[in-house]
C-alpha cells in the first residue's frame, strides 16, 4: 500500500509542476498581475490612511473636535460619522482651520461661525494628502498660519463616548473608532 501511495504523491507532484512548467509569458504574467493586485489590496487595507492625533471636548461631552489627517497616497472623503454605536449626532460638520490657530470647541456651530471658524459639510471637500497634526518643520517651506489641518466636529444632545468615522481612499470605504475619555 505505501508504494501506491508514494507512485500516487510523485504522480500529483508531476502534474503540478508540469503545469507551472508549462506556463507562457502570458499565464506568468498573469499570475503576476493578479499577485500584485491581491499584495496591493492587503496593504492599503492594512494600513488605513486616517491619523487622529486632536481629541478636544467640552466638559460634558457633547461638543467634540477629532482632528484628523490623511497619510494616504490619495485624497479621502468622508462619507458618515455616528457617536455612541451607531447614533446620529444632531450636527456633524468640518471644522478647517490652520496649524497656528488650531481647534475651538463650541456648544453651537452658530457660535463657532460667529467666531469666524470654518465649517463645511463632511462630504463638501476630501481630506487632502499630507495633512498630518504633527507640526511642520521651517524646512517644510510653509509657516504655521498657511498650513491646513481638518477637524470633525461634533454636537449631540447627550454624552459622547465614541465617534465612528466612515471615510473612502482607494474605492476602499474604511471605518475608525475613536473613544473619547
Amino acid at each position: 500500500m505505501s508504494k501506491n501511495q508514494s507512485v500516487t504523491e510523485k504522480s500529483k507532484k508531476r502534474h503540478i509542476a508540469q503545469f507551472f512548467g508549462n506556463l507562457s509569458w502570458k499565464g506568468t504574467g498573469i499570475i503576476i498581475f493578479i499577485l500584485l493586485i491581491v499584495g496591493v489590496y492587503l496593504f492599503l487595507r492594512m494600513n488605513p490612511p486616517i491619523e487622529v492625533h486632536t481629541i478636544v471636548s467640552n466638559e460634558e461631552n457633547t461638543s467634540i473636535v477629532v482632528g484628523i489627517g490623511n497619510t494616504g497616497f490619495i485624497s479621502m472623503n468622508l462619507v458618515d460619522v455616528t457617536v455612541n454605536k451607531k447614533e446620529e449626532p444632531s450636527e456633524v460638520a468640518l471644522q478647517v482651520s490652520t496649524f497656528e490657530d488650531g481647534f475651538i470647541v463650541m456648544e453651537d456651530r452658530e457660535n463657532a461661525e460667529a467666531e469666524g471658524l470654518e465649517f463645511i459639510d463632511i462630504d463638501e471637500r476630501p481630506i487632502t494628502i499630507g495633512t498630518v497634526l504633527a507640526e511642520p518643520s521651517e524646512s517644510e517651506g510653509a509657516g504655521l498660519e498657511e498650513v491646513e489641518i481638518y477637524g470633525v466636529s461634533i454636537f449631540h444632545e447627550k454624552k459622547v463616548h465614541s465617534v465612528q468615522i466612515k471615510y473612502r481612499h482607494f474605492g476602499m470605504t474604511y471605518e475608525e473608532t475613536i473613544q473619547i475619555k
